[in-house]
């Protein structure tokens, strides 16, 4: 993707495109980030992990969808909010910067609401708790 904003500067400059070309490190990014990451760490139940990192996605999410955070539950799906395959990749670039994972694409389309993108992320930042999300191929969990 690099290479090809690199040959449209014009192209790479526009709005749509910013979020794709933005630098992937800042010392604000980092400070928030080390600040979530330690915060999500200190915290001592899954549960109160996931309500610190829950509103950060839906934010992240509706930052690169263009809408507010309070036009859609954490249980609506991505692609019926209007995500598609570039949405999807600066979608994984901002999470990936916040979050110091490296995060497939695919993630967004099988996991595809907040919470199950959510608890995916939280599975991946702490393997050691056995959360099936993190598998590559698992399932995502169901609201019930």
């Amino acid at each position: 993707m690099t290479r090809w904003l690199e040959s449209y500067p014009d192209t790479a400059r526009t709005a749509f495109f910013a979020e794709l070309a933005a630098p992937a490190t800042g010392t604000d990014a980092a400070g928030a980030r080390n600040a979530l990451l330690t915060l999500l760490r200190d915290t001592d139940t899954p549960q109160e992990r996931q309500q610190l990192l829950l509103p950060q996605v839906v934010e992240h999410i509706a930052t690169v969808l263009r809408l507010r955070a309070d036009r859609f539950d954490a249980n609506t799906s991505l692609v019926t909010l209007g995500l598609d395959s570039l949405m999807a990749i600066a979608l994984r670039n901002r999470l990936q910067r916040e979050l110091a994972l490296d995060i497939p694409t695919t993630v967004m389309w099988t996991h595809p609401t907040a919470s199950a993108l959510t608890r995916y992320l939280l599975a991946r930042l702490s393997p050691e708790q056995g959360h099936e999300d993190a598998r590559p191929g698992a399932e995502p969990a169901r609201a019930g």
